[in-house]
């Protein structure tokens, strides 16, 4: 994968977050976003994998990687939807010729986690080595996050330090747990990070 690194610094961003992706089953890596400030965006860090980044095996086709991205002094005021979302990439499916339906997911459905119909599957693809560190989310309107790895190739290397929520709240969808987690490998919380994803091992201070 590249070498080079990739610096997004000193700017105020909005929309559908800072956002890798979606990556298919190419390999991204060696990238850093640092010193951003993000009013009433929509989400905020946005880590994604379309269905596409699985590969296809029987082909010789490797899955997608993510590798070595650090979000560094980070400050997201007021977040309309997920302030934190790595994994399957959250959209509708639009057929040719066909009507547009949000529930149907590409490959995590938009209605998900509301609707209990809608499915959110994690892709089997690689995210090895983020870090987020230093960042604060203000007052966010929906839970904290989803962090969704597959069970045949789980996220790796997943450090969250001091990433500290202020007033979220905890009648979300995922309750006092806060995020929605699973299919980690190696999820570690440092530096006074609150609230900790379940599937993390604690180390705060």
């Amino acid at each position: 994968f590249p070498t080079a690194n990739v610096l997004i610094e000193n700017v105020q961003a909005s929309g559908v977050g800072l956002s890798i992706g979606s990556i298919s089953a190419r390999t991204v890596a060696n990238i850093t976003f640092r010193n951003v400030v993000m009013h009433h965006t929509s989400k905020g860090v946005y880590v994604k994998f379309t269905a596409k980044a699985a590969g296809d095996p029987a082909a010789g086709k490797a899955p997608g990687s993510i590798r070595n991205v650090t979000y560094e002094n980070i400050y997201i005021d007021k977040p309309d939807s997920w302030p934190i979302w790595i994994g399957p990439q959250q959209a509708g499916i639009k057929e040719d010729g066909g009507g547009y339906n949000p529930c149907d997911g590409d490959p995590c459905s938009l209605c998900w986690p509301a609707l209990k119909s809608a499915s959110c599957p994690g892709v089997a693809a690689l995210i090895d080595g983020l870090t987020l560190r230093n960042i604060t989310i203000n007052k966010p309107k929906t839970s904290p996050g989803v962090i969704l790895g597959n069970a045949s190739l789980p996220i790796r290397n997943l450090v969250f330090d001091g990433v500290r929520f202020i007033d979220p709240p905890a009648d979300g969808a995922f309750g006092s747990d806060y995020f929605h987690c699973e299919g980690v490998q190696n999820g570690v919380a440092r530096g006074g990070t609150w609230p900790v994803p379940p599937c993390f091992k604690h180390e705060t201070l």
